[in-house]
C-alpha cells in the first residue's frame, strides 16, 4: 500500500510541475512569440521565493507569474483514500 501512495505521490507532483510550465511557457510566448529555445532565456527568467512561500515568475524584470503554496487534499472512503494536489495561481501580467 505504501508504494502505491507513494508512486501516486510523485505522479501528482511531476503534473503540477508540468502544469507550471506549461503556464510559464504560455506567458513567455505572449511576451517574444513562440520560436525561442531555453538558451533564449538564460538570464532573462527568474524565480524569486516569497516570504509566504509563494514564487514570482519574472521574464525581463516585468512579473508574469505568482504561483502560491501546493494544497493537498486527502479523503478517506470506504473503498480506499483519494489523493488531489493543486497549485493555486495568478496571472500577474500578459499571458
Amino acid at each position: 500500500m505504501y508504494e502505491i501512495a507513494k508512486e501516486k505521490s510523485i505522479e501528482m507532483a511531476n503534473a503540477t510541475v508540468a502544469q507550471k510550465e506549461m503556464l510559464i511557457v504560455k506567458s513567455v510566448n505572449g511576451l517574444i512569440g513562440e520560436d525561442w529555445v531555453l538558451a533564449d532565456l538564460d538570464g532573462r527568467l527568474v524565480k524569486n521565493i516569497m516570504p509566504d512561500k509563494s514564487e514570482i515568475i519574472k521574464f525581463d524584470g516585468e512579473e508574469l507569474l505568482q504561483f502560491f503554496p501546493v494544497k493537498l487534499e486527502t479523503k478517506t472512503t470506504e473503498t480506499g483514500v483519494t489523493m488531489k494536489a493543486t497549485q493555486p495561481y495568478k496571472v500577474l501580467s500578459h499571458e
